[in-house]
């Protein structure tokens, strides 16, 4: 049986100060079983963090696992945020970080005995906090997330295109990569018969912009990826990524993988680095650069107060707005001032990945426009194929997490309760 702990903030009330708004916090704690926060996942979030840990007690052990455990999360996430030429000087975990900056955790896949506790964590941090512990280490950090990219994995071997015919080894590595928790949102099509219909092997290889589309809009994706993997007769295996938005293609990966033991494994890295690639670059893009400070006068339509509240929560969340001064307000329209830091595209980036679009009306001014929100399709029905389902998460593989992050696996001979 699976139990989950949830503790977890409620934001219990909005308050405007200095020029910024900010979220006033009321702290409630909840148990459950079942409880879902995928509302709060995002950048700060960390999950599939196992833990593993004994004690002279149930008690000892749990809470030895859980501390041990978003320790782990919170310098994952120090690393998700910044690029790897900074993880050197990353500030160093203490304890007394973790009750500043943990927000809620969530417990699946609990067992426990005795003297020995496991679980898999997912762990919440505090974003203003993580924000001013990077900003007082002096490391530039990104926590914009980027649109979700349909990625279409296409296996050339021998002659003959694979994509989602079986067996397809390189769809195979690219799910048992892991990739989640991520700033570059990433997502694989489940293969049902629509996308078979939608798109063929030949359409992803060449590029016929009708068909990436169709196959996007059915996952809510902004883009596509044709990943191509070509084997070669040595066992190595050339990777190239094309990035598809509408009309527009660009190639954003290509590199050869020399061969390793098995043929697998060298797929599953090729697919790691071009995945690793992909945030690496989207990282440096989205960097927030702290000595740029610029003004923008922007105007945004309202629809009523609900609408206004819901644009000032996602400003109060992006590290980019140093302040947002209100200019004018009436029922029908807010003339605001942002005043944000780095370029301009960061800033639209940052406000796109909220749901937000920053136009320009042509004529020297911009404006705000809300975006729907697109919602997960239906999980797939096992007795219709044929049905439209949500995109498949690149499940973490069973393979046990190293022992360099504090990790180790379960042992059989253990009678678990």
């Amino acid at each position: 049986m699976v139990t989950h702990w949830v503790l977890s903030l409620v934001n219990g009330c909005f308050a405007m100060g200095a020029g910024r708004f900010s979220l006033c916090p009321a702290i409630t704690v909840a148990i459950g079983a079942g409880l879902s926060l995928s509302a709060m996942a995002g950048p700060f979030t960390v999950g599939d963090v196992s833990v593993d840990a004994s004690g002279s007690s149930a008690q000892q052990a749990q809470a030895r696992a859980l501390a041990t455990g978003q320790s782990i999360a919170l310098s994952r996430l120090y690393k998700k945020l910044t690029l790897e030429s900074d993880h050197a000087q990353l500030p160093a975990v203490e304890a007394g970080d973790l009750e500043r900056l943990v927000r809620s955790y969530e417990v699946a896949r609990e067992r426990h005995s005795s003297q020995r506790y496991i679980a898999d964590l997912t762990v919440h941090f505090d974003p203003d906090g993580v924000r001013r512990a990077l900003r007082s280490a002096h490391i530039p950090f990104a926590e914009t997330e980027s649109p979700s990219r349909l990625v279409l994995p296409l296996l050339e071997s021998d002659g003959a295109l694979r994509l989602w015919e079986e067996p397809n080894p390189w769809r195979d590595a690219w799910h048992g990569i892991g990739w989640r928790h991520h700033l570059v949102n990433l997502v694989l099509p489940y293969g049902e018969l629509e996308d078979l219909t939608t798109v063929s092997a030949e359409q992803a290889r060449n590029g016929d912009a009708n068909a990436l589309s169709a196959v996007a809009d059915r996952y809510s994706a902004r883009e596509t990826l044709v990943a191509l993997a070509r084997l070669e007769s040595g066992g190595g295996v050339g990777v190239t990524a094309t990035r598809h938005v509408g009309d527009e293609s660009t190639i954003v990966f290509s590199r050869h993988i020399a061969a390793v033991p098995n043929t697998a494994t060298t797929l599953r890295q090729a697919a790691l680095t071009m995945a690793e690639t992909l945030e690496s670059d989207w990282k440096l893009a989205n960097l927030v650069d702290f000595s740029s400070l610029s003004t923008l006068d922007v105007s945004t339509k309202l629809t009523g107060l609900e609408n206004w509240l819901s644009i000032r929560q996602r400003f109060d969340s992006m590290s980019q707005l140093a302040g947002t001064q209100i200019v004018s307000l009436s029922r029908s329209e807010a003339q605001l001032t942002l005043r944000y830091y780095g370029a301009l595209g960061s800033l639209s980036d940052a406000l796109d990945s909220r749901g937000l679009s920053l136009i320009d009306d042509g004529g020297g001014g911009w404006r705000i426009e809300t975006k729907d929100v697109a919602t997960p399709l239906p999980e797939p029905d096992q007795n219709l194929p044929e049905q439209a389902s949500a995109p498949a998460a690149m499940d973490r593989p069973a393979a046990a997490v190293s022992a360099a992050d504090g990790e180790t696996d379960p042992e059989e001979d253990l009678l678990f309760e």
